[in-house]
């Protein structure tokens, strides 16, 4: 049986995404062989998203390993939970060097998960100014936000500078729909919903997964493990 994965739009990034991305969380603990099969798997079945952090330590070298020869078929979606300039600037360039690639289609503030972080990340020279210097140049496509607060993610949309979010949404945890999701869709953001089975605990699969494929959200991000 051949499946395919019907695309939305990527708020105003303009992005045609397919609806189920391939998270990366703990992929550090499947075989790269397996994980190859998974990811290539797919790819053929039209998922064009896939979502990683620098954090997950060996994530984005075995997403690499496993279809970095099929790099025009998907969009990358990463992350950096530095807050400074030089280390997110090393961690940055490390994903271009890790990738073989000169151009990133989104990359993410990871770890937000206090309204104070917001303050640290706008301050001038921090991490938001590095990426917006990179988006500028042409080697980020897109600006993202990430974290497990969603009043701290809306107040980071509306500055204007956030093309995308990445936020928990399922249906045990919903505050995004009131405490996000109408600020995202005020200044046209991407939304890109993850741990939509609550890491495993949410056991009724297809319940869940309809759950949040009904939601607002345009992409919806399932780990691989």
């Amino acid at each position: 049986m051949v499946i395919r994965v019907r695309d939305k739009r990527l708020g105003r990034t303009g992005l045609r995404v397919s609806v189920l991305a391939c998270g990366s969380n703990l992929v550090g603990l499947i075989n790269q062989e397996v994980l190859n099969d998974a990811f290539k798997y797919a790819l053929d079945r039209g998922i064009n998203m896939f979502v990683t952090s620098a954090a997950y330590r060996v994530a984005e070298g075995k997403i690499s390993k496993a279809v970095s020869d099929r790099r025009d078929e998907f969009y990358i979606a990463t992350t950096t939970d530095y807050r400074g300039r030089e280390k997110s600037t090393m961690e940055i360039e490390n994903s271009f060097r890790i990738f073989k690639t000169d151009y990133i289609d989104i990359y993410m503030i990871g770890g937000v998960r206090k309204m104070e972080t917001v303050d640290q990340i706008l301050k001038r020279g921090n991490v938001l100014s590095v990426l917006r210097e990179y988006k500028k140049e042409g080697k980020i496509g897109y600006i993202g936000i990430t974290g497990h607060m969603p009043e701290a993610l809306a107040k980071a949309i509306e500055t204007g500078e956030i093309d995308v979010a990445l936020f928990i949404f399922n249906m045990a945890q919903i505050h995004a729909l009131r405490d996000l999701i109408p600020v995202a869709e005020e200044y046209d953001v991407g939304l890109m919903a993850m741990q939509p089975l609550g890491h495993g605990f949410l056991s009724q699969v297809g319940k869940a997964f309809r759950f949040v494929l009904s939601s607002p959200a345009d992409v919806v991000v399932t780990g691989m493990y």
